[in-house]
């Protein structure tokens, strides 16, 4: 089973989601992961994100759902299709 990272995402605060991001980054590297699967509520939730994980990600995870960043692969999961 793959290893689970859960936090509370109803933090706005760039600086949280700065170290969310940044803990997820930590555990690709320490457990030699190449993919992680983003689960948000909306992709409208990914505005929050969007200045950590840069435009081109954004972007990519917006009209695709997916997108990739230091060879870690991302994929977006949304409850809601706003």
């Amino acid at each position: 089973m793959p290893e689970r990272y859960i936090t509370n995402s109803g933090s706005s605060e760039r600086n949280a989601l700065a170290d969310i991001f940044q803990k997820i980054l930590e555990l690709c590297i320490s457990l030699s992961y190449s993919a992680v699967i983003l689960h948000l509520p909306t992709k409208n939730n990914l505005r929050l994100l969007s200045l950590i994980i840069g435009q081109d990600i954004f972007r990519n995870l917006k009209k695709d759902n997916y997108g990739g960043l230091n060879n870690i692969q991302f994929t977006l999961n949304t409850l809601f299709k706003v």
